[in-house]
């Protein structure tokens, strides 16, 4: 492939481009503005997580409970409503997440779905016809889950992941208790 010039792919005319007439065109990366930390006054700006925590444990079966839920929320990764469960197992309290898929529409899936199996057997049966689904089913006091965690080790787009980017997920809920 032969080497393009360069002020073809930046046209020094253009004002929104990051060079000027005079000094032609910016490379992007080092030494690039946008490349280079940002800082607020003398300070440099630090970053810190503020998402879930995916921690990593054995895969297997275990009793938890399940403590919060986020969503239902539209991923624009898989372009659809999701919504997590955050389980605490009982052994160590660890906290594991179970992703449900809420459809395109952002409507209750059927009863098909793995959203309306967990519900119900958090409720203690079916809903109703009308009946609302709400969240705070999954978190009732005196619910004990029995949940199947596995590592996910595919991300969106289905190619397999970095081991540091690897995290137990919950695959099933196999039995909810009422104590």
């Amino acid at each position: 492939m032969a080497h393009s010039d360069s002020s073809a792919a930046f046209p020094t005319e253009n004002p929104d481009h990051f060079g000027t007439p005079e000094s032609g065109p910016v490379p992007v990366g080092r030494g690039h503005p946008r490349s280079e930390p940002r800082k607020r006054g003398d300070q440099e700006v630090s970053l810190a997580w503020d998402g879930a925590d995916y921690p990593r444990v054995r895969e297997g079966n275990y009793k938890a409970a399940c403590v919060a839920t986020q969503g239902p929320q539209f991923c624009r990764g898989y372009q659809r409503h999701s919504l997590r469960l955050e389980f605490a197992l009982l052994d160590d309290g660890t906290l594991v997440s179970m992703f449900l898929n809420m459809g395109k529409s952002g409507k209750v899936p059927g009863s098909r779905s793995r959203f309306f199996k967990v519900w119900s057997m958090a409720n203690g049966q079916q809903p109703r016809k009308g009946q609302e689904m709400t969240m705070d089913t999954f978190t009732e006091p005196g619910l004990i889950y029995t949940i199947s965690v596995a590592d996910c080790r595919t991300g969106v787009d289905q190619m397999v992941k970095a081991e540091a980017l690897v995290y137990s997920r919950v695959t099933d809920v196999l039995r909810v208790e009422r104590r």
